[in-house]
């Protein structure tokens, strides 16, 4: 027994908790406003694994298209296909701080 939990129990909290996380970084950042895969919003497991097959930047063309100039790529990290969207985006984001 770990913290006086039962197996089932231990499972079930772990599970809880990684569910928490996903949660948590899926909503990080208010980046979720930005289309995407949603594994992509979750982990970047899913970047990742394009990289490893070097087909990230073919994807990357193909979610374009699918989602237009701004895409959620990984829980942290935009891909854009238009520099004036980039201005956009880091503008609206610096006046908000302000």
């Amino acid at each position: 027994m770990l913290l006086g939990l039962t197996s089932p129990q231990l499972c079930l909290f772990t599970i809880q908790a990684a569910l928490l996380y996903l949660l948590v970084t899926w909503r990080r950042k208010n980046l979720n406003r930005f289309p995407g895969p949603l594994l992509a919003a979750l982990t970047p497991a899913w970047r990742v694994y394009h990289a490893y097959y070097n087909r990230h930047k073919v994807m990357e063309l193909e979610l374009h298209e699918k989602y237009g100039p701004i895409v959620r790529t990984a829980p942290n990290v935009l891909s854009f296909s238009d520099p004036e969207v980039i201005r956009d985006v880091y503008l609206k984001s610096f006046h908000k701080a302000s």
